[in-house]
């Protein structure tokens, strides 16, 4: 059965997002860019991941204020995170395990950090840090499940996707927005 989703793509202040979403919610969203082009191309990474659908460009099943809390995450991941909080993201394209380290990532807090390691243990399978990382290389949902978050377990930063190949530059950026680089030992 094919999967419907919709997608748009907004603008605020020179910066533009992509939200795909269903009539359950928000599919997928992309990080702030200031090329139309990059929000595109995570988009449609985004949209390789489903095997069948019909996508539309209209105005999506989205409210506006979500694409407001993702650009307010973007400037003040502090100040907006519990709004954050309040949008259904649509699991749809997650398996139960991804869906389990996506909420366990969702209780860490601007601030904080977690390693791979410590973000499985924390989702109730331990020893899956590879799957960790391969869940946040794959994270349909950047800044509202907070994969910036989630550092090597020797302090080093590690890896972030971004379109614009400026990944561990973003992730960089993020932390220190929300004060959280004390616990980056080695860039």
């Amino acid at each position: 059965m094919p999967i419907n989703c919709n997608y748009e793509i907004i603008e605020k202040n020179g910066k533009y997002i992509g939200i795909g979403s269903s009539s359950h919610g928000i599919m997928t969203n992309t990080i702030p860019y200031e090329s139309v082009e990059y929000v595109k191309k995570s988009l449609f990474k985004s949209f390789r991941q489903i095997k069948k659908f019909n996508i539309g460009m209209n105005e999506s099943n989205v409210p506006r204020k979500y694409a407001e809390i993702i650009f307010n995450l973007d400037e003040d991941p502090a100040k907006y995170w519990d709004d954050s909080l309040k949008i259904h993201l649509d699991y749809v394209l997650y398996s139960a395990k991804q869906k389990l380290v996506a909420d366990s990532l969702r209780k860490i807090p601007p601030g904080e950090v977690i390693s791979y390691g410590g973000l499985a243990k924390m989702s109730g399978i331990p020893k899956a840090s590879r799957f960790v990382g391969n869940c946040m290389a794959n994270n349909l949902f950047p800044l509202l499940i907070p994969c910036h978050r989630v550092i090597n377990s020797d302090g080093r930063l590690g890896n972030y996707s971004s379109a614009d190949d400026k990944g561990p530059a973003r992730k960089l950026m993020y932390l220190r927005k929300e004060n959280s680089t004390q616990f980056i030992t080695k860039m």
